[in-house]
C-alpha cells in the first residue's frame, strides 16, 4: 500500500504538463505587430516639484461652494422625507499655495 501511495505522489511531482504552442491569429488593423516601446524620463527627486497636491488642504472660503439641484429622499412608507442639498464643488488651497477644485458627481437617484 505505501508503495502504491509513493508511487503516486511522485507521479504528481515528476510528471510535467505538455507544453503546446498558442494557436496563430490573423493580423487586424492598420498597424503591423511590433515590439512595444516609448521615451525614458527619468523620476524626479523627492521633494522637488514634481507636481501634484501638497496636503493639507485648506478650505478658505464656505461660501465658494457650488451645489446641485435640490433632491429629495423619501422613507417606504412615505411617513419622512429628508431635502438635500449635494455639493457640486468646493475650491481650496493647499500647502503650497496652489489652487485645487474638488468636483462632485450629481447624486444617484432613488
Amino acid at each position: 500500500m505505501t508503495d502504491k501511495i509513493k508511487s503516486d505522489i511522485n507521479a504528481l511531482i515528476d510528471s510535467e504538463p505538455p507544453r503546446t504552442a498558442l494557436p496563430a491569429i490573423e493580423p487586424v488593423g492598420g498597424y503591423p505587430a511590433q515590439r512595444g516601446r516609448s521615451t525614458y524620463t527619468a523620476a524626479q527627486p523627492a521633494g522637488g516639484g514634481g507636481g501634484g497636491i501638497a496636503s493639507p488642504l485648506t478650505e478658505t472660503d464656505a461660501s465658494a461652494r457650488t451645489y446641485h439641484a435640490d433632491s429629495y429622499i423619501l422613507s417606504g412608507d412615505m411617513l419622512f422625507g429628508m431635502m438635500l442639498h449635494p455639493v457640486d464643488s468646493i475650491f481650496m488651497t493647499d500647502a503650497n499655495g496652489g489652487s485645487v477644485e474638488l468636483r462632485f458627481d450629481i447624486p444617484p437617484e432613488n
